[in-house]
């Protein structure tokens, strides 16, 4: 209870004794007085600023909520008392605050983007007051909770060949590297892309959780083209939860394989003169299915 003052005054003609002598009375308000409750001389305090919705520290919200405990009830508290503190590209907008009359205020803000941290803060400007009338001391917390921000969602940066471009088959790896670590990849979130007989399997994912996963495709076979791509339908996503934002590499880089697993053959071998001769030597032309190399007498 806040302390409360009260003085007696008493009318000149109120009291008067057996002998009709009146009293003089008390006109002032120092005479008699008297305090109830408890004087209040002492500056509220902040105690904490908490998280609340979400609960946890990394958040992909539009909109998160602050807890702030006082050591007493305060009084005209509302949102120009409080202002935002971030790093990165972090922002938002205090849009709601509730509870003054309390000594716990709940503090919304919303329209929240980019990527950093965000807090709370007293404004150098505050006016809050404990029901006494104190002002609110400013200093900070040692309880003061932050949230960890992300609202960018991860954007696919290119896709790289593992070795060189020509290819005789078996098995082929390719370096899909995103901007941020993403998760929940599997063999289902790629596709293979094609071009003549070329073919093969997509048999494993490693990286997942890391900016950088090696696809690893097998049973390659054929001749012609072999590059991969995302499939219709990925579900990868970042550490909070934002889902990938595009399918085409936002380099343009998006390297293939040359596949050429088909062994050459002879297709003819002809005279370069006729059937009958009398030289010392003779020639033939062999040709081939494809170009060839490393042909010598053996």
């Amino acid at each position: 209870v806040e302390a409360t003052q009260y003085a007696i005054r008493v009318d000149g003609t109120a009291i008067k004794d057996v002998a009709n002598n009146a009293f003089a009375g008390i006109a002032d308000n120092t005479t008699l007085n008297f305090t109830t409750g408890v004087s209040d001389s002492a500056a509220p305090l902040i105690q904490s600023i908490q998280r609340q919705t979400p609960a946890g520290e990394a958040s992909n919200a539009a909109s998160l909520v602050y807890t702030v405990r006082f050591n007493e009830a305060v009084t005209a508290a509302d949102s120009n008392d409080f202002q935002l503190t971030s790093t990165g590209t972090a922002s938002g907008t205090i849009s709601g605050v509730s509870g003054s009359g309390t000594d716990t205020l709940t503090i919304t803000v919303s329209s929240v983007s980019g990527t950093g941290t965000l807090g709370i803060s007293l404004k150098n400007t505050q006016n809050i007051t404990d029901i006494a009338g104190n002002a609110l001391a400013t200093a900070e917390p040692a309880d003061d909770e932050l949230y960890a921000v992300d609202r960018n969602a991860p954007t696919l940066l290119s896709i790289n060949r593992v070795g060189g471009e020509s290819s005789q088959g078996g098995s082929v790896q390719f370096l899909v590297v995103f901007s941020e670590p993403v998760s929940n990849a599997d063999v289902a979130d790629f596709a293979l892309q094609l071009g003549g007989t070329a073919s093969g399997t997509i048999s494993s994912i490693s990286g997942s959780g890391t900016p950088v996963l090696t696809v690893t495709v097998s049973n390659v076979a054929g001749n012609g083209v072999l590059g991969l791509g995302l499939a219709n339908g990925y579900s990868m996503s970042d550490a909070v939860g934002n889902a990938l934002a595009s399918s085409t590499p936002g380099t343009g880089v998006a390297e293939s394989f040359v596949i050429d697993s088909v062994a050459p053959l002879v297709t003819s071998i002809t005279r370069t003169a006729d059937s009958l001769t009398t030289a010392d030597s003779v020639s033939f032309d062999v040709s081939f299915s494809e170009a060839t190399s490393g042909v010598d007498l053996s």
